[in-house]
């Protein structure tokens, strides 16, 4: 029986780490704001629920 050893071509490199999290943020900005498209209402409770609160509360 053999063990077998991860070399350093097995895993990802840290700018390779950093390239993919930086593509998963865009695919998932990209589907949030087509969810924003799609639904107008959820665009209007984010933007005026804060401003709401603020008046609400200063």
């Amino acid at each position: 029986m053999s063990t077998q050893t991860e070399s350093s071509q097995d895993s990802p490199s840290y700018l390779q780490e950093i390239g993919w999290t930086f593509s998963d943020s865009l695919v998932m900005a990209r589907r949030s704001l087509t969810r924003y498209l799609r639904v107008p209402t959820l665009l209007v409770g984010v933007t005026l629920q804060p401003v709401i609160f603020v008046l609400l509360l200063a």
